[in-house]
């Protein structure tokens, strides 16, 4: 005999727009503002014509407060993609002896949060000393979407190399060299990875480029194993490029270059994939780019924040916000937790998301063990089919057809599964709570488990 029990997971879809507020002015404490208005900037003085003036949109750059800016170098700042955890590096002293004559450190990496777009980010905290090892130069270099793994710098025989680190629940890995192709004898710096995380982006001074520091790029290969790098040529001058930062919509590549006509020092770029190659870059216009340093841009998932470092002229660096009025991205955003239905713990759940109707994999992550917390992000143009799987547990899936997206979306979606040890048979049916005239108002999941009894 076979008995049914019913259990229904409401899952409620939630669209918002990311507020564009600046914190006020007048909050001395926490901000010191700097903003300036497409009318304030002219290109007068700047030394080029070409450079464009961001008229388009309005833009407002504020310097972050003293829970990030100290009066030491603060820079390479990378985000989340929910725009909810800054990573950064900063020389503020580390060590007890550093604070106590007020030295400047080694290169250390801090991580700030905030539970909303709305807040301030909370006070800047080190990562453990597995990362950030007092005798070593140790910079912040990348952080993937879902904010569990994480690219770092260090200053390994004086050439400098690319290491990761990745989440566990509330500790930090224990840093590992990406290694050969990757690394070389020579310099590799900065990095970024895709939405799928199948791609690396970085900077390297090695033989085979068009001079300086370049971008190159390498994808993993089934096995795990790196594809030797290629040149970005395209991109590339003969002179150094730096910074490199590819957005969460997959096609828009920021970086800093030397090469180009620009203000001076180094100016920030973008360029956009379209029809198989990436485009002449673009300089992205004052007042973003200043006369001074300009790098380390990143930008949150729906395009309407980006964070960047820039030297004054007394040449320390700081993290500044950039605020856009418009949303520019296009691209879903799909975020939750997964936990035990029965228990409601929060589970290390893989989260798989495939491309369809080929059922190839797209990109591979997981939820955090301690947090259950997940974060996918989907690039427009795509049907995606996301598998959320653990041990011992009934896997659940769900589409997300973007093919005809045209605009930026998150979507808050709480996955519970179901132990598989509980139940014979389980059938998972998915629908639309409509209203009157039809419109789908809630998602809903209808489990149906069964037992069988003897």
């Amino acid at each position: 005999m076979i008995k049914f029990s019913k259990t229904l997971l409401l899952t409620l879809i939630t669209t918002f727009l990311i507020s564009n507020d600046i914190i006020n002015a007048q909050n001395k404490k926490l901000k010191q503002t700097v903003s300036k208005k497409e009318s304030d900037v002219s290109n007068k003085g700047t030394g080029s014509s070409d450079i464009p003036l961001i008229d388009s949109i309005k833009v407002k750059i504020n310097k972050l407060g003293p829970n990030i800016n100290t009066p030491y170098d603060e820079y390479a700042p990378t985000i989340s993609a929910d725009g909810l955890a800054l990573f950064f590096t900063s020389r503020k002293p580390f060590t007890e002896k550093e604070k106590t004559k007020n030295k400047v450190s080694k290169e250390k990496i801090y991580v700030s949060k905030r539970s909303s777009l709305n807040e301030e980010w909370g006070p800047a905290i080190p990562l453990s000393d597995s990362i950030n090892i007092p005798t070593k130069n140790v910079s912040n270099i990348a952080i993937s979407n879902d904010g569990q793994r994480l690219l770092i710098y260090f200053d390994d025989k004086g050439n400098g190399e690319i290491y990761e680190s990745v989440l566990r629940g509330t500790d930090w890995t224990s840093p590992q060299s990406l290694g050969a192709p990757i690394n070389t004898l020579y310099h590799e710096s900065s990095a970024s990875f895709s939405p799928d995380g199948k791609t690396i982006y970085f900077i390297s001074n090695r033989k085979g480029g068009k001079g300086g520091r370049d971008i190159w790029m390498s994808s993993k290969k089934d096995d795990g194993k790196w594809t030797d790098p290629k040149n970005l040529s395209e991109l590339n001058t003969s002179d150094d490029e730096e910074a490199t930062y590819l957005h969460p919509d997959g096609k828009t590549l920021y970086f800093s270059s030397k090469g180009y006509k620009g203000l001076g020092g180094y100016d920030i770029y973008v360029s956009k994939y379209e029809n198989g190659r990436w485009q002449t870059p673009s300089n992205i216009g004052t007042p973003i780019n200043t006369l001074s340093d300009d790098y380390f841009i990143v930008v949150n998932a729906d395009g309407t924040k980006g964070y960047m470092a820039s030297s004054g002229s007394n040449k320390d660096r700081d993290i500044y916000e950039v605020t856009f009025e418009k949303k520019k991205s296009i691209l879903k955003l799909v975020k939750g937790t997964v936990k035990d239905a029965d228990t409601k713990q929060f589970i290390e759940a893989s989260v798989t998301s495939k491309l369809m109707p080929k059922d190839s994999v797209y990109g591979t992550y997981r939820s955090n063990k301690a947090t259950g917390e997940y974060l996918v992000a989907l690039p427009a143009g795509k049907n995606y089919n996301m598998i959320w799987d653990a041990n011992n547990y009934a896997p659940y899936d769900e589409d997300f057809d973007l093919t005809n997206l045209t605009e930026y979306s998150e979507q808050l979606l709480d996955i519970e599964l179901f132990q598989k040890d509980t139940f014979d048979r389980y059938m998972n049916i998915s629908g639309y709570v409509t209203d009157a005239n039809g419109q789908a108002i809630k998602q809903i999941t209808v489990i149906l488990k069964a037992k069988t009894e003897h």
